[in-house]
């Protein structure tokens, strides 16, 4: 191209650029979609236009390029997902697709994060722009990211991303549960009572802790329920006549109720516990061997030996091991903190990740003295726990050893284990079965 000219970044009319003429000078006019960079990853430089008079030299051709700002999405993560109170988190928005320009604010139930203001989007592919806080209350903060928008973007805001804030030392502690109902506490986990020693019409299978930690529940496979501390009593299928053996139990958010599940697939519900379905009246491959429920306990999976994962409610389907070739039979489900995803485990100790839950380690693959039967993660979801029949406890990711009966003679094998829910300071304690 012959001559002098010059590249305009505006959304005039032509008409407004013809009036910078010094002399015959041609305008053309180019349309740039927004929100992707041009060939060639050059920017697209944000000029202001040659006034008549300034120019060095007279121009040949204004090329004016109207840049049409494109849409935008965004959304909120946070790493870990969910927070100690008091402990940093990293807030990350972001946004697809973006051109690097143009900053992100965070809220806080729509008050604005003092260290969380103005932040740069990044450069690079993703488009992120991410701070880093701390919360120093417990509880649910819905946090929102809002774009600011630039030339070539428009402006968005997100929609509220539910950061989980816990105690600092939550949990610090767990308990292991025996098939005769002998309980063995570890860590801030308290000792509030057992069934060890005492007659039973069917071995206890598992147990569930209340929200405060201060209690909690066992099952036995015929359904009758025990509660120690301040667990309360919501009713049982201790004198029903059941098609196959409860397998597990599972309680509500707020302890005042709880789910029970049965070989078959089978739901039982007391208390403030929801009915969302069950497999009690479908054909299974293998049977059910665990559940675990949604955090607003409108939902749960169920398990399958055979890895099978089964979502009712507003439970999220993530994948399974169904159809898959297994060196061990799955023995139970552990849920991601924020819900969308979750881990089984299997005999072997080997570890299955779905969705957003992460994988920290497994015994799969190296020799274990007895089976595993059971897992359990931390709250932050960096971590997790696997439980042996004998007793022994392997700990995973940000989970902590705080003991274990590994080692120790056992009237009865271990069937699972729960962690405290609430951290508060105790010693490690051994209470052996009476």
């Amino acid at each position: 191209m012959a001559g002098t000219f010059a590249a305009v970044s505006c959304a005039l009319a032509l008409t407004s650029c013809a009036a910078w003429q010094q002399g015959p000078v041609s305008i053309t006019s180019a349309t740039v979609p927004g929100g992707t960079p041009p060939s060639g990853g050059a920017p697209i430089l944000h000029s202001a236009p040659v006034p008549h008079g300034t120019a060095s030299q007279s121009l040949d051709q204004i090329i004016v390029l109207e840049v049409k700002p494109a849409q935008t999405a965004i959304t909120v993560s946070s790493n870990p997902v969910v927070a100690a109170k008091g402990s940093p988190v990293t807030i990350i928005a972001t946004l697809t697709p973006i051109y690097p320009s143009g900053t992100v604010n965070f809220t806080d139930g729509g008050v604005p994060i003092p260290s969380c203001q103005g932040i740069l989007v990044s450069k690079t592919a993703p488009y992120v722009a991410d701070c880093r806080t701390s919360f120093s209350t417990i509880g649910t903060h819905p946090i929102v990211a809002t774009y600011s928008g630039s030339y070539s973007t428009l402006p968005v805001t997100s929609a509220p991303y539910a950061l989980v804030v816990v105690a600092f030392n939550t949990p610090r502690g767990y308990w292991e549960v025996a098939a005769d109902g002998g309980i063995f506490s570890f860590g801030d986990a308290q000792f509030y009572g057992s069934m060890g020693g005492r007659p039973l019409n069917q071995p206890v299978v598992g147990m569930a802790v209340t929200p405060d930690s201060k209690g909690y529940w066992l099952v036995a496979a015929d359904g009758g329920i025990f509660t120690f501390g301040d667990a309360g009593f919501y009713g049982s299928t201790g004198n029903h006549k059941l098609n196959q053996p409860i397998v597990g139990m599972a309680a509500t958010a707020d302890g005042k109720g709880y789910w029970l599940v049965a070989s078959d697939g089978g739901i039982f519900t007391f208390g403030d516990a929801g009915f969302y379905g069950s497999m009690g009246d479908m054909r299974l491959n293998q049977p059910i061997v665990g559940m675990a429920p949604t955090a607003d306990g409108r939902g749960y999976w169920l398990v399958a030996a055979d890895g099978g994962v089964f979502a009712f409610g507003d439970a999220g389907f993530y994948g399974s091991m169904a159809g898959q070739p297994l060196k061990a039979p799955m023995v139970g489900i552990a849920v991601y903190p924020s819900g969308n995803g979750y881990w089984i485990d299997a005999a072997d100790g080997g570890v299955f990740t779905f969705g957003a839950a992460l994988f920290y380690g497994s015994m799969g693959g190296r020799p274990l003295d007895q089976p595993v039967v059971g897992m359990a993660p931390t709250p932050t979801g960096g971590g997790y726990w696997l439980d042996t029949s004998d007793g022994g406890i392997f700990a995973f990711g940000d989970a902590g050893f705080y003991g274990s009966m590994g080692g120790h003679f056992l009237n009865a094998p271990m069937v699972g284990m729960a962690t405290t829910r609430t951290g508060f300071p105790s010693s490690y304690r051994w209470h052996k079965k009476r």
